[in-house]
């Protein structure tokens, strides 16, 4: 009867720290996955900035032939004034003044702004 006793006793403390192994091998899991998942996110916005990019230099510059904006002298000194902004943004963010959240709030302003 006394070996019952002593045997639960030890399958008590085994059980309890395979618990603890296994819950402290979890809560690294999770971080490890957290702290992933946060890395994830300026590279999404990297995408969007990217993207933003291609589509205001194809609206300024490559569509100079296709838009009827030489026809207006008005939409041509916006389109001017567009190119000046976008070329101030680019330098202002390779010089590190500007934080990659708010070169992609810029750039979406600027894009809000192109012509339709």
């Amino acid at each position: 009867m006394d070996n019952t006793y002593l045997y639960f006793a030890i399958g008590a403390i085994v059980a309890g720290v395979a618990i603890f192994l296994n819950k402290r091998r979890q809560k690294t899991t999770v971080a490890d996955f957290v702290s992933e998942a946060q890395a994830s996110k300026p590279m999404f916005m990297q995408q969007a900035v990217e993207k933003k990019l291609r589509t205001l230099k194809t609206t300024l510059f490559i569509n100079k032939e296709t838009s009827a904006v030489q026809a207006n002298p008005a939409a041509e000194a916006k389109k001017q004034m567009l190119i000046a902004k976008l070329g101030e943004l680019e330098k202002s963010y390779a010089d590190g003044a500007l934080t990659l959240k708010a070169y992609d709030n810029a750039l979406h302003e600027l894009v809000m702004q192109l012509p339709r």
